[in-house]
């Protein structure tokens, strides 16, 4: 094993593969009007990160080992930092989308929640990985979140929180 920390990546990557796949086998099959069903997606994306995950493994096997595998300290932090907005940005999801389902009136119908956490997610994670024009951060923040909720909540027909 020339770099251990991939090999192992791509060993822990294929696991959650498998445990996805079981996960996904349990959903219900395609309905008699659709061409696909449930599971679809969540296959074709499985499948995808299993063959990414082999390639992972297959390079780690082959490639020279590196001498520092602890990355830099400001990287640490930057990558806990992320996490931490990423779960912060989990719990607003569902927080927000209790609140709006508890609401006799909420201010959104559908997609409110997700909408809302998304755009400050990326409004905050932006800048973090490296993007510092205001125009920029807030563009890419509209415009991708708009993008999700078109895409799931009108395309893919999805209820969204």
């Amino acid at each position: 094993m020339k770099s251990p920390t991939d090999v192992v990546s791509g060993l822990i990557l294929l696991g959650l593969c498998a445990v996805g796949a079981y996960s996904v086998s349990l959903l219900p099959p395609a309905g008699s009007t659709e061409n696909v069903g449930p599971a679809g997606v969540p296959r074709a994306v499985l499948v995808i990160l299993a063959v990414l995950s082999c390639v992972l493994l297959i390079k780690g096997l082959r490639q020279k080992p590196l001498k520092r595998y602890w990355p830099e300290p400001h990287v640490f932090k930057k990558v806990l930092l992320f996490l931490g907005l990423f779960y912060l940005y989990l719990i607003t999801l569902t927080g927000l989308g209790d609140l709006f389902a508890a609401m006799e009136n909420p201010p959104f119908t559908s997609g409110g929640a997700f909408g809302v956490s998304t755009f400050l997610f990326l409004l905050f994670t932006l800048p973090l990985l490296g993007r510092r024009k205001p125009l920029e951060i807030v563009l890419v923040a509209v415009l991708t979140t708009s993008a999700l909720l078109t895409a799931f909540g009108w395309f893919f027909q999805v209820m969204l929180p």
